[in-house]
């Protein structure tokens, strides 16, 4: 009895002297990074440990308390919150990255209602009775006083061979006269005799638009929905940047929701992404 009550009063001292040692590097606004690896279970809490909106036990920060946002101490434990164990990120690109989120003179944060992320489901489906996979994407949309999901795109491949692209060569000839209108464009059978070269006929910013096609299969009942595989998200918040989080589980501090993907992006890359995750763009 009296080593039992021995190992008790222990264990109380060494929880005391490590909870006073926290609250010693809280104080100073000096993080062991290794506090933060536990899980980050849920997508929210990503974005409190972005942000730096919670302490390293995971309780949430007042608004007025002077952590709340610190980026000092931010900048002592985001690289944490990527996938260590992957080597597709090259060290230097993760450095660039942080110093632009925790930048002194312009800390950077993601809001969770603004916009520019999206939900990445593989979605299983049985189309016409064969198992297919089809990506779809989501965002958040707001309605009356709050925010729902809603589908923002869908990739289907076998879409894309719907609207040919044509060459400039191909163009040739293929065109309505400027002055059609003054024919009451008695011409526009040109266009319905080319339905391959339909797109000598239509604006050159135009791109199919996948989610329409898959409503339409989804009228005809050629489609059941099976199962959701996987869900990734992807952040474009951070101008210049794109990233992307996936859960990871596994037995291991660095793990849960963690940066598994990041580019640096120019105006083309963030149209082509823009593109790929949200249709009205």
């Amino acid at each position: 009895m009296r080593k039992f009550v021995f190992a008790v009063v222990a264990i109380l001292i060494a929880c005391n002297a490590l909870f006073a040692q926290i609250n010693n590097q809280i104080g100073t606004i000096v993080y062991d990074e290794t506090l933060f690896y536990a899980e980050v279970k849920q997508v929210n809490q990503f974005f409190r440990r972005f942000n730096n909106e919670e302490d390293p036990m995971g309780l949430r920060y007042s608004t007025n308390a002077p952590e709340y946002r610190d980026n000092k101490v931010r900048k002592s434990y985001f690289i944490s919150l990527f996938d260590r164990h992957n080597a597709s990120i090259p060290d230097n690109l993760k450095n660039q990255f942080i110093q632009t989120v925790t930048d002194d003179k312009n800390p950077l944060f993601l809001d969770f209602y603004g916009q520019e992320w999206y939900a990445e489901l593989a979605t299983q489906l049985l189309w016409n009775g064969q198992q297919r996979m089809v990506m779809l994407y989501l965002k958040l949309e707001k309605e009356h006083q709050g925010y729902k999901w809603v589908i923002s795109n869908v990739e289907i491949p076998e879409y894309n061979n719907i609207y040919k692209e044509v060459t400039d060569e191909e163009r040739t000839g293929l065109f309505l006269h400027p002055m059609s209108h003054e024919i009451d464009f008695m011409n526009m059978y040109k266009a319905f005799q080319n339905s391959d070269k339909m797109a000598c006929y239509v604006g050159k910013d135009f791109r199919p638009n996948h989610l329409t096609l898959f409503i339409d299969a989804l009228n005809k009942q050629n489609i059941l929905f099976v199962s959701v595989n996987n869900v990734k998200f992807h952040f474009m918040q951070i101008e210049g940047w794109w990233f992307e989080i996936s859960y990871l589980n596994r037995s291991d501090v660095n793990s849960g929701w963690l940066i598994t993907n990041l580019l640096k992006i120019d105006t083309e890359n963030y149209k082509a992404l823009k593109r790929t995750f949200d249709y009205e763009y």
